[in-house]
């Protein structure tokens, strides 16, 4: 028996202004209506909060020397009452950044992350969320 499929509709579109490397990111994490889509415009050096809708909620122009090539990782239990991004380049510099306005709440050195990633997780078992970086010096 066959079912019907609907075909996929375009809701918005993003035009970036240089490669995509790292995949988008969908969550929600604005208090904006619907899930956001957090998305690094490698080249460009910027990371955008796009609403449901297709619009910028927040833009970060970043302050590293290299192309963004690794996602960002989202978690809503590393703060009381506030989701993170946090966001890492290869140039060693790790940015944990406020979903809702982009702001920064905490710049590190850390390891080069161009082709590793990042992963929020609760290892401890204390409720509050703890960063892994995977860095791409081993």
């Amino acid at each position: 028996m066959s079912t019907a499929v609907d075909a996929p509709r375009l809701a918005w579109s993003y035009t970036a202004r240089s490669n995509l490397y790292a995949a988008p990111i969908v969550a929600d994490i604005h208090p904006s209506p619907g899930i956001e889509t957090v998305i690094c415009d490698s080249e460009d050096q910027t990371v955008h909060c796009v609403s449901a809708g297709g619009h910028d909620l927040w833009k970060l122009c970043a302050p590293w020397n290299k192309r963004q090539a690794s996602s960002v990782a989202i978690s809503a239990a590393a703060r009381d009452g506030a989701a993170t991004v946090a966001v890492a380049n290869g140039d060693g510099t790790l940015l944990l950044l406020d979903a809702r306005t982009g702001k920064d709440v905490l710049k590190k050195t850390v390891t080069r992350v161009d082709r590793g990633g990042l992963l929020w997780a609760d290892l401890d078992g204390d409720g509050r969320d703890e960063l892994i970086v995977c860095g791409d010096d081993g």
